[in-house]
């Protein structure tokens, strides 16, 4: 009986570890495709969806705009 066990345990880490390392070559691959990539056209037109970034930069000077009073969050240069 306990054969049987530590054999199932073995078979079910061997397929935890095979489903990993796919995982990991899907993820090379993007990243290699994403690196590639002259810009966000151009990797998007590879067929993947490009990530969405939060870029807090942005949005903190938005928010410190609006507190400066302009509503819209945007820069008056005139």
């Amino acid at each position: 009986m306990a054969e049987w066990a530590l054999a199932l345990v073995c078979m079910v880490l061997v397929a935890v570890l095979i489903w990993r390392e796919h995982q990991f070559d899907l993820e090379r691959k993007d990243l290699y495709n994403r690196i590639m990539a002259g810009n966000l056209h151009d990797y998007a037109a590879n067929g993947t969806a490009p990530p969405r970034g939060r870029n807090f930069v942005k949005k903190g000077i938005k928010k410190g705009y609006q507190a400066l009073g302009n509503p819209r969050g945007e820069a008056d240069y005139d």
